[in-house]
């Protein structure tokens, strides 16, 4: 019997495989991967669809595995912790294509090892301001204490607040934070571990099947989760939120991975005059060392698959570009934070709107490829460690050509904001596009 269910679990993980194959060996694959180093620049909004059921391929997903490699990228940064933590990462990726797998994954969740988790993204269902139901992407970590499944469900956004008792955001000249992990604890026996996976897979590979649950607030996965639960309440764990554009599809992914994978570096963050949490920040690598790497890690992807270097300077122009943005954005004082923010990245969402065909070297070379196998081999992996400890003289071409595009671009930027009254718009204009995914 027990070598029955081993066969059905690889087979199950032999058409995961199959799928993002296809998907790997794609024109769509490209553009996808493209779009959403995009969107995790915050440079636009997402496009992509969601399969409503069935094996989940895509490129959020995808995002895992490009952590995977980004472990093994930089072993002086993740130690000991490195061999846990891509197997983590592995279980996640096949546990997010098909719920059947999720079920046996959290059975093997070592008990009280912060670096045994599962991450999986998710698709649920909520009311927006005018009662329309609207999709929206968060991620769930999933670990195991003594006696207890914990399930934190990880949101960058405020989307998801109505029906909980939301911690008061801080909000200064700069930023919006809020705590993003809302925690819910279950009994850990066999009962709740199948309720837990019927629920999740509702936001993997039964999507479809959301519409036929009503709740007052809208929150589909959130209020099933809730009704299961022993004990939920918000975490400690701030985050920037994501308000400007709609690519929670990225962000929360991003966000996610960030959280479990680095080190925490506590500060107190006062949430209002009663209240204190905890603010993680990167103590492993910079945020935009991370975003350089991440771009690297695709960029050698598609290499690999036959693109031209003509998808290489794209990655290069798109990561000049949002040095620049960032660059600008932190010594402008004059122009009004969250206005020039949210009118920055109205403009970049046309801007990007369509990624064009891109010309192959010698055609797509077809690939096979398992999860559970690197996406490098090890000369290619000091390569891109190589390529990494250079100084970035060698975007110099990519920066050229992104600093004429954003003269330009902000040029018409700041003619549309200085003709606004940003003053009187602000609240309206920013509560406008908190809800805007």
């Amino acid at each position: 019997m027990l070598k029955l269910f081993e066969s059905k679990i690889k087979e199950m993980k032999k058409k995961v495989d199959l799928a993002h194959q296809n998907y790997m060996n794609s024109e769509k694959y490209r553009v996808e991967l493209i779009d959403s180093y995009l969107q995790n620049l915050n440079l636009k909004g997402n496009e992509q669809k969601v399969p409503g059921k069935g094996i989940q391929v895509g490129s959020s997903i995808e995002f895992l595995a490009f952590y995977k490699e980004l472990i093994d990228l930089y072993p002086e940064k993740f130690g000991k912790r490195s061999k846990k933590l891509k197997q983590s990462l592995i279980n996640s990726l096949y546990s997010s294509s098909h719920s059947e797998l999720l079920k046996e994954s959290i059975k093997k969740l070592t008990i009280n090892n912060k670096d045994d988790f599962l991450l999986i993204p998710l698709t649920t269902l909520y009311k927006n301001e005018a009662g329309e139901k609207k999709e929206h992407r968060v991620c769930v970590i999933i670990r195991r204490e003594k006696n207890c499944i914990k399930l934190e469900m990880f949101d960058k956004t405020n989307l998801l607040a109505a029906g909980r008792k939301m911690k008061q955001l801080k909000q200064n000249a700069s930023k919006i934070q809020l705590v993003s992990n809302y925690i819910y604890e279950f009994n850990d026996n066999e009962y709740f571990i199948k309720q837990i996976t019927d629920v999740l897979s509702l936001g993997i590979d039964r999507r479809d099947q959301q519409k036929k649950y009503e709740f007052a607030k809208g929150n589909v996965i959130p209020s099933l989760l809730a009704r299961l639960s022993k004990n939920q309440g918000y975490g400690r764990y701030i985050s920037s939120q994501q308000f400007v554009q709609g690519n929670c599809y990225i962000k929360a992914v991003s966000g996610a991975l960030d959280y479990v994978l680095f080190q925490e570096n506590q500060t107190n963050v006062r949430l209002s005059t009663k209240e204190y949490a905890t603010q993680t920040k990167l103590d492993a690598l910079k945020k935009v060392e991370l975003h350089r790497a991440l771009g690297e890690i695709i960029k050698k992807r598609l290499q690999n698959l036959g693109y031209s270097q003509n998808t290489c300077e794209k990655i290069d122009q798109s990561f000049a570009l949002y040095q620049l943005v960032k660059k600008d954005r932190t010594k402008d004082t004059k122009i009004d934070y969250f206005h020039s923010k949210i009118k920055v990245g109205n403009f970049f969402n046309h801007y990007f709107k369509i990624i064009e065909k891109d010309v192959k070297v010698m055609g797509l070379k077809k690939q096979s490829y398992s999860y559970e196998n690197p996406l490098f081999s090890n000369k290619e992996k000091a390569e891109l460690r190589e390529t990494l400890k250079k100084r970035e003289n060698q975007y110099s071409i990519a920066q050229n050509t992104a600093r004429t595009s954003w003269t330009s671009l902000k040029q018409k930027i700041e003619k549309d904001i200085k003709s606004r009254n940003s003053g009187r718009k602000n609240s309206r204009v920013h509560r406008k596009y908190i809800t805007r995914y």
